[in-house]
């Protein structure tokens, strides 16, 4: 019997930059498919806009809400909310997260909720690629 992992780790070989920072260097955010209800945001989660979780953000809870379209921090059309990952875990340049249901962070290979992305933002241009991102659950 599948059950629900409770840890996501992923690991793009660098140390992160937070989604929000200005400085030069590399983020990470992650978007989890679980926040989508049959392709439609659940009205309930927030004020149902998608959420980017930032997985560096390791003390930080909610980090910006309802954030347009920019060249920065918001690739997409629509407004998103941008969560930390408080209470999270870094070792070298492997960042974990708590997933916590109540957030929608919901990886379940028994459901559909089995999958997420990994959003990786550039600033700089002197700034080395991303050549391998890993990941892992428990």
């Amino acid at each position: 019997m599948n059950t629900a992992y409770t840890t996501l780790f992923v690991d793009i070989g660098k140390t992160l930059n937070n989604w929000t920072s200005t400085s030069n260097g590399v983020s990470a955010a992650i978007l989890f498919n679980s926040v989508f209800a049959n392709g439609n945001l659940p009205v309930t989660f927030g004020n149902s806009n998608p959420v980017l979780f930032d997985i560096s953000a390791t003390t930080s809870t909610t980090i910006a809400t309802n954030v347009a379209n920019n060249d920065t921090t918001n690739p997409f059309t629509d407004n998103i909310n941008i969560y930390g990952n408080n209470g999270g875990t870094k070792s070298s340049t492997k960042y974990g997260m708590s997933l916590i249901s109540g957030l929608n962070q919901i990886l379940n290979p028994s459901n559909t909720y089995v999958d997420f992305i990994v959003l990786v933002r550039y600033k700089g241009s002197n700034v080395a690629p991303v050549t391998t991102i890993t990941q892992s659950n428990s």
